[in-house]
């Protein structure tokens, strides 16, 4: 059964506030620039990761987007002076690598990396209807096959499928460096846990190395 927690949740992770996670993800300073683009029925919610890339990636920023382009809401402008990507398993996609890292900052232009975030038909419908998401070059991480999704949240419609943070921090790691996927994966899999715990899906034994003290003790 759900364990009780306080209604007062962190400003900036959204967990219940004694359960906060924002000393848990590592703080990397990195070229490549990440911009989730977090649907607007998806902003609020709670178990939604996009919004974790800040808490983590000095240089990100967020951006919502409902899914339908309409003459209200602009364009998604692509970054100047900056190679811009989006993460989308579109037909031809690029997989990601340190090669193409290099090949960017070699022309002086380091990659900025849009990644849609909601729902597998909310984010295809913003790659669609968005003028330049459509047009841009679409890039995809490379398969892990030893390390599956550890996001257990909600029910994922494709057995590939990873929530936004991972493929995040998938691609990141196929960028600048395995470690950094590492770290990140980490303290998401806390995440993970602690939302888990106050479900009632994970035994109090299981996170003693993961929930704060005053919540342990």
């Amino acid at each position: 059964m759900p364990r009780r927690t306080s209604l007062i949740r962190c400003f900036r992770c959204r967990m219940h506030l004694e359960l906060c996670v924002c000393d848990v993800f590592p703080r990397f300073e990195l070229k490549t620039k990440i911009i989730p683009i977090i649907h607007a029925r998806e902003y609020w919610r709670p178990s939604n990761t996009g919004y974790l890339t800040k808490l983590s990636l000095e240089n990100s920023e967020i951006r919502r987007k409902s899914g339908r382009q309409s003459f209200a809401e602009a364009a998604v402008q692509p970054e100047m002076g900056r190679t811009n990507y989006v993460l989308f398993p579109a037909e031809g996609a690029m997989i990601l690598s340190a090669q193409l890292k290099r090949d960017a900052e070699a022309r002086g232009k380091p990659i900025t990396l849009f990644v849609p975030d909601g729902s597998w038909r909310q984010a295809s419908k913003m790659v669609i209807r968005d003028p330049v998401l459509s047009e841009l070059p679409k890039v995809i991480v490379p398969e892990f096959s030893d390390r599956p999704s550890v996001y257990r949240l909600r029910k994922e419609s494709r057995p590939e499928g990873l929530a936004t943070f991972e493929a995040i921090a998938r691609a990141v790691g196929a960028l600048e460096g395995d470690e950094v996927c590492v770290a990140l994966e980490r303290a998401f899999r806390k995440f993970t846990d602690r939302i888990l715990w106050t479900r009632g899906h994970k035994p109090f034994s299981e996170l003693l190395d993961s929930l704060p003290a005053t919540v342990r003790n």
